[in-house]
């Protein structure tokens, strides 16, 4: 069963009604570019979250196409609550969004409040192959696509089995003054199980004057997540990366158990602080991936302090000017031959460090390649780690330097201080 849409001239409310009156097991073909001026106020219940809804889809098994066409949203004012451009609400069970052009574009004053381009409430539910942006001249909180739910439960619920795949995802955030604290996300996952984040292209660039203003390209809470071959980029709008007072920039942070993360392009860059990849789930795989973090005084290109995970064969590496290539506060956790480079020239950096262990136990690096590192290749930190057949680039330069250090080791605890990582 096919459903055309061919009024330009539709309205909102026009528009989510022919969405919802169609039959399941149907297509709703969108065939002109819409304009929305955001003026009215209309809301919707989420649990106890009261949100201003836009399109609110509630029909299940159906498919929205856009065929390429897009959509634009203005907003020109500070909304009166947070916002969703698009709602695939509870009743909505495997309905997909795909080939949808969405442009959001807010001119209004400094704002605390949230706009969210698609939130998804419903089990089984897909968005691909989407062009989905959002820019603004002033502090909002944007984020592309979010996946929730209330409820935590290894049960199917909703959100859970949930799609994105081969979409481009953008935020730029470029406030004209920075008077409040910001987040912006490329896709926000909390708590639903076991969905499927691939083949995207997601850059999100905030900018800020330090670590109240944040850009992270996906955030995940769920278990049993998959995220692969995706180009995540978070950025901070500070390309010199000599400063501290810029945002703190996350390319990924997962807080899931059971996640496995593979064959990703994973970068966070031009921030005040730069982590590529956060983990704080357990068990969680992590494999064939780039990881960096460029373009900054502070760059953790891997930080872990989730506890029996695995990092495999990755390419981790950074230009830094205080590089951290993998910091790890986990224990059991395995690193197997990774490849990790420091690219900025070592004598300019104020600090390096290839591995870094602080107070974990039953931890291993075995057959790792580090390079580039100024002060030290691993470094153990009241730390019980298994060490084998790691290759180390030594420096024989006038400055503190050990291939392999511990707490006792007290020139090379010094160097790389935090306390030494300034503004330049």
């Amino acid at each position: 069963m096919l459903k055309r849409i061919t009024d330009s001239q539709i309205t909102i409310q026009q528009l989510e009604a022919e969405i919802n009156s169609a039959e399941e097991n149907s297509t709703v073909y969108l065939e002109t570019n819409l304009t929305f001026d955001l003026r009215e106020d209309r809301r919707f219940m989420v649990g106890n979250h009261v949100k201003r809804a836009i399109v609110a889809i509630e029909r299940r098994d159906i498919i929205f196409d856009g065929q390429g066409n897009k959509i634009v949203f203005r907003l020109h004012q500070p909304p009166i609550n947070d916002g969703v451009l698009f709602q695939i609400g509870q009743k909505a069970l495997g309905t997909e969004i795909r080939n949808l052009a969405v442009d959001f574009i807010y001119s209004g004053q400094n704002t605390p409040r949230q706009v969210i381009c698609i939130r998804n409430h419903a089990y089984g539910a897909k968005v691909s192959h989407c062009k989905l942006s959002m820019t603004s001249e002033s502090q909002i909180n944007l984020t592309v696509i979010q996946n929730d739910r209330l409820i935590e439960t290894v049960f199917d619920r909703e959100g859970d089995n949930f799609v994105v795949e081969g979409s481009d995802l953008r935020i730029r955030c470029e406030p004209r003054e920075i008077t409040l604290p910001i987040y912006c996300c490329g896709i926000y996952n909390d708590l639903p199980n076991s969905i499927n984040i691939a083949g995207n292209y997601i850059y999100v660039m905030a900018d800020g004057n330090g670590e109240k203003q944040q850009s992270v390209g996906i955030y995940n809470n769920g278990r049993f997540v998959r995220i692969t071959d995706n180009n995540i980029k978070a950025n901070g709008f500070h390309m010199e990366g000599s400063s501290l007072d810029h945002p703190h920039v996350v390319g990924v942070l997962n807080e899931g158990d059971y996640l496995l993360f593979g064959t990703n392009n994973c970068l966070a860059e031009w921030g005040g602080k730069a982590v590529g990849l956060e983990n704080r789930g357990s068990f969680c795989s992590y494999c064939g991936n780039k990881l960096i973090a460029t373009h900054t005084v502070y760059g953790i290109s891997v930080y872990n302090a989730g506890e029996e995970n695995n990092f495999v064969g990755n390419i981790i590496t950074s230009t830094s000017r205080n590089p951290r290539l993998i910091v790890n506060t986990g224990n059991g956790v395995g690193f197997q031959s990774n490849v990790l480079r420091a690219f900025y020239f070592v004598p300019d950096c104020g600090s390096g460090c290839g591995m870094l262990f602080e107070n974990c136990n039953d931890c291993a690096a075995i057959n790792n390649r580090i390079y580039g590192v100024k002060n030290c290749g691993i470094m153990q930190m009241e730390s019980d780690v298994t060490l084998s057949q790691n290759v180390i680039e030594e420096q024989k330069q006038d400055w503190a330097f050990s291939s392999i250090a511990t707490e006792q080791d007290s020139e090379i605890v010094k160097a790389l201080s935090e306390a030494k990582i300034v503004s330049e």
